[in-house]
C-alpha cells in the first residue's frame, strides 16, 4: 500500500499519542526502527511481515531506497527525517510519553491535519 504524507502521520500520531507507546530505545540505549514490541516514527511504517534486523543499520534514504522504493514515494522525506528526529530527541518526551506539540508543530509545518482518536 502506498503511503502518503497524512496516512503516514496519522498512523504514527496513533501510535505515540493515542496509544501512548515509549519511546523505542535498543539495548544500548540508541533509538531504533524496533526494539522489542517498540517502534520508532519511521518503524511505525514498516510492516512486520518485510521487517529485517538488517534496516537497523540504514539510513532512512537507504532503508527506502532498498526496501520501500514504490510503497513510499509518494513520501517527503523531510518530513519523515522530521518525525524520526521527533522520535530520537530526549527533549519531545515527558514522563515516558511523546508531547503531542510536537507532532502538532509538524502537522503545521507539513499542512496535515490531526487525526481525531477512534
Amino acid at each position: 500500500m502506498k503511503l502518503t504524507n497524512q496516512t503516514a502521520f496519522n498512523k504514527i500520531y496513533n501510535y505515540f499519542i493515542f496509544k501512548k507507546n515509549k519511546q523505542c530505545i535498543n539495548e544500548y540505549g540508541a533509538c531504533a526502527y524496533r526494539a522489542g514490541k517498540l517502534k520508532c516514527a519511521v518503524g511505525v511504517l514498516i510492516p512486520s511481515k518485510k521487517y529485517v534486523v538488517e534496516m537497523e543499520d540504514m539510513k532512512l534514504e537507504t532503508l527506502i531506497e532498498e526496501y520501500f522504493p514504490v510503497e513510499w514515494n509518494k513520501l517527503n522525506i523531510n518530513l519523515l527525517a522530521d518525525l524520526q528526529n521527533t522520535h530520537d530527541s530526549r527533549i519531545d518526551w515527558s514522563n515516558g510519553v511523546l508531547k503531542k506539540a510536537s507532532l502538532e508543530e509538524l502537522a503545521k509545518e507539513y499542512d496535515l491535519t490531526i487525526p481525531k482518536e477512534k
